[in-house]
């Protein structure tokens, strides 16, 4: 099993991206 910090963090940026675009786009 490979070290999953790097993808873990990627995931969580990617998330974090979505809610906010989700967020954005909501608003309009």
């Amino acid at each position: 099993m490979r070290d999953s910090a790097p993808d873990r963090c990627l995931f969580g940026a990617f998330k974090c991206l979505m809610l906010l675009s989700n967020c954005l786009f909501a608003r309009n």
